[in-house]
């Protein structure tokens, strides 16, 4: 499999697993500004890595798609502090699906969430999401919500912020109340429709870092 073949969109975050000169390895959150097929990879650091990092150096490169994660390795061919700190890869010969991921797995999660009904969009019902994946949401509710579209809206913490989240969405359970400190909730499952480019890397950003924080 070649690095085109996988049409990369700009901005993917990655993780690069740098191997200076002294053997010691260094773990640094990246994201991918470009790249000349058969020639460079262009990727940019947010912050000037502590330890320095070295031309030449080995690099083995990880990034989560929306079917699985990858790899690849590659050498850190030149480095760049101006206009901001980036490096340039030399192009990879090949990548390893390192896991397939299933077709939409759910990750655990419990964010604030407020939802409008697309029939009262002045009006917001406050809950949780308790489950995610790149194309729904398991999420809790302290009253019952019409069979209709809704936008749901969450704050979340993603890639060392805090990030807006908000994606429309039908549900496609009948909720089930239950009763717990003598309130009944109800739970949904919500299927996104309609996603943006830009709530779609979001997501799959926030879905890279729930799955690496249950494998670790």
């Amino acid at each position: 499999m070649q690095f085109t073949d996988l049409r990369f969109p700009l901005g993917t975050r990655m993780q690069l697993n740098i191997t200076g000169h002294d053997y010691k390895p260094i773990t640094l959150p990246a994201q991918l500004l470009g790249y000349r097929s058969g020639f460079t990879l262009l990727v940019y650091l947010a912050k000037k890595p502590i330890v320095p990092v070295q031309r030449d150096a080995k690099v083995s490169v990880r990034a989560g798609l929306q079917s699985a994660i990858i790899q690849f390795d590659s050498v850190v061919e030149y480095i760049f502090e101006a206009p901001y700190f980036h490096l340039h890869l030399k192009y990879p010969d090949a990548i390893v699906v390192e896991q397939q991921l299933r077709r939409c797995p759910r990750f655990e999660l419990d964010a604030p969430v407020s939802a409008t009904l697309a029939s009262k969009p002045d009006d917001a019902v406050n809950g949780r999401i308790v489950d995610i994946s790149l194309n729904g949401a398991r999420v809790v509710f302290y009253q019952k919500l019409p069979a209709e579209e809704i936008t749901l809206t969450s704050s979340i913490f993603v890639v060392g912020s805090q990030q807006q989240l908000s994606v429309k969405a039908t549900i496609k359970h009948i909720p089930t109340a239950s009763t717990d400190d003598s309130m009944a909730t109800f739970v949904y499952g919500a299927s996104f429709i309609d996603i943006s480019a830009t709530q779609k890397l979001l997501l799959q950003a926030l879905c890279y870092e729930l799955q690496s924080t249950e494998e670790s």
